[in-house]
């Protein structure tokens, strides 16, 4: 996910169409060049793909729900809650997908943005290096 994304407050959020909204892209041949290639202006984010297009996310008492059916999270911390103020119950638009960190009470993630498009998504992870206690290749 790219840090152009304006995080979107309550008030605008739309269950209806629960996308990400995007401003600030880079403008002009220096603007895109030292984005897309030198990527000095360009921050990435880690986050666990959730849920993909025409999947139904539910988020309520603390779970996620996908297509009805309760998310077992074993990779997650034992203490951790998902909840979410902004998008809880919507359906993952064509060409989306919805994703959260792992650490939920500290991440911005699609629960307050919305649903990232593919054409965002940069790559997979394959190996954790920090911490040095879960050092490893990602199942």
């Amino acid at each position: 996910m790219s840090h152009h994304q304006k995080p979107i407050h309550g008030i605008d959020a739309n269950q209806a169409n629960p996308v990400a909204i995007y401003e600030n892209e880079p403008k002009g041949i220096f603007g895109k060049f030292g984005y897309y290639v030198l990527e000095f202006t360009k921050k990435s984010y880690i986050k666990r793909v959730i849920a993909t297009e025409g999947q139904h996310v539910v988020i309520k008492d603390n779970t996620v729900f996908v297509n009805g059916i309760e998310l077992k999270e074993d990779y997650l911390q034992k203490d951790v809650v998902t909840t979410s103020n902004v998008f809880n119950d919507f359906i993952v638009p064509k060409g989306y997908i919805f994703a959260m960190g792992d650490n939920r009470t500290k991440s911005t993630d699609c629960r307050e943005l919305g649903c990232i498009p593919l054409e965002k998504v940069e790559g997979i992870v394959i190996f954790r290096f920090w911490p040095f206690n879960s050092l490893g290749k990602i199942k």
